[in-house]
């Protein structure tokens, strides 16, 4: 019975609509009768032990106790499903953020976790663990030197996500990074000289992009029929930041990349903000764009997590979209008014009730059944993405020239709520493109 990964083994369960059986085993007599069973019944099997646990004689090791591990077969590309490519990343960062949202989301990515890294050597060893990585460490340099790497993922604070980078850019590696991509525009900046250097693609971690609902609302502002995006209201709310940096680098960033996604290249903006007490911070935002659009961003860290705290309102010509709470959207459409009595019958349709396909409006929300075919706050989707782009050799979608451009508006709108002028957006250029 030869060795696989657990995700090609997954995968493949998936994709053929059947169990695999998972064993705890204690002794070396249960491990021989299941792997007779499954070898009898031709099934796959997972086989389970605690980590440095000693039984009746089979001792399961860990990771860095443990050589051979680096020769298994699971190891081999020989064992993987034919097609089923993957992408051979390591990870740097597995704090608390890393592990409730970044890790359990590339269940479905094509990818091969190799190894994980943390300052913390015992995070990496329990996430190494839990998420299968063969290796982890505590250094991101070693293992970038060490393992047989294509790509890096970092999850950290902003100054981590910047020297990471440029680390892994300078070794060949390509870089998902959560954001911000740094500290400043200026580092962003130097990120995307550097991955255009070394001719690789930096992906940002701007999830809600890739929201299932947030998907839907940029395909339907695309349609012909919309009239192309006149106006944008963006709503996000949290709970109080540290400090004022950390409010804009890790909250507010969210709403300047999503209005330049969805309404082009920004030209002025105007700011406002009120601080109620340290790390309490609610700021609004106005913004022109080149098209001839406007936005309105009102974010804040007044409030608390346990509400909805997110709205996405999108106005085309007589349509708008509106997503609530990144989870469901509705499309209105220029539905005909339906008085119960129609006194002028030259402006109103008939009174009778019924639903008309082409103009109600539709509504959509997600069915918890099939959590997992969707990704209702887009980690699934946007790693899905970066993994897919460089195994085919496309763009990154959310890359680092739109984490640039996401820093440069941070850094307008800031400017804007200290002076209370409005600035122009092309005086935030860094250098010369």
């Amino acid at each position: 019975m030869p060795l696989v990964s657990s995700t090609t083994m997954l995968q493949a369960a998936r994709a053929g609509g059947y169990c695999i059986s998972a064993f705890n085993v204690h002794t070396l007599e249960m491990l021989q009768a299941v792997v007779e069973a499954a070898e009898e019944q031709q099934s796959p099997l997972i086989i389970q032990s605690t980590m440095g646990r000693e039984s009746d004689g089979l001792t399961i090791t860990s990771i860095s106790e443990r050589e051979e591990v680096e020769n298994m077969n699971v190891n081999d590309e020989s064992s993987r499903q034919p097609g089923n490519e993957e992408l051979r990343i390591g990870i740097v960062g597995c704090g608390v953020r890393a592990s409730i949202a970044i890790f359990p989301a590339l269940r479905n990515a094509p990818v091969d976790l190799v190894a994980v890294c943390d300052l913390d050597l015992s995070k990496a060893q329990y996430n190494a663990r839990k998420y299968g990585a063969r290796r982890y460490y505590q250094d991101a340099i070693e293992m970038m030197e060490k393992e047989d790497l294509q790509a890096i993922l970092v999850i950290g604070p902003a100054k981590v996500h910047y020297q990471v980078a440029k680390e892994a850019l300078q070794r060949g590696l390509h870089v998902w990074m959560e954001k911000p991509p740094g500290e400043t525009r200026e580092q962003a900046f130097e990120l995307v000289r550097l991955a255009e250097k070394h001719r690789r693609q930096i992906q940002v971690g701007f999830m809600m992009r890739f929201a299932t609902a947030n998907q839907m609302a940029k395909e339907i502002s695309q349609r012909p029929e919309f009239g192309g995006v006149k106006a944008l209201y963006f709503r996000y709310m949290a709970n109080p930041y540290p400090d004022h940096p950390a409010f804009y680098l890790y909250h507010c960033i969210h709403g300047f990349d999503l209005a330049r996604h969805f309404m082009g290249e920004p030209d002025k903006v105007f700011a406002r903000e009120a601080t109620a007490a340290p790390g309490q911070f609610h700021q609004q935002a106005s913004l022109s764009f080149v098209n001839g659009s406007i936005a309105t961003l009102d974010m804040s860290c007044l409030q608390e997590w346990t509400s909805p705290n997110v709205r996405l309102e999108v106005t085309g010509v007589g349509k708008h979209v509106i997503v609530e709470n990144s989870a469901e959207i509705t499309y209105y459409r220029n539905a005909p008014i339906r008085p119960s009595h129609a006194r002028d019958q030259a402006h109103f349709v008939e009174a009778v009730a019924r639903l008309d396909d082409s103009q109600d409006a539709l509504t959509w929300q997600p069915n918890q059944n099939w959590a997992t075919l969707y990704s209702y706050r887009g980690y699934e989707d946007e790693l899905n993405a970066f993994a897919s782009a460089i195994l085919s050799g496309n763009e990154a979608s959310a890359n680092i020239e739109d984490g640039y451009i996401a820093m440069k508006l941070l850094a307008a709108v800031e400017q804007s709520a200290q002076t209370g002028k409005e600035v122009s957006f092309a005086d935030f250029e860094v250098g010369d493109r």
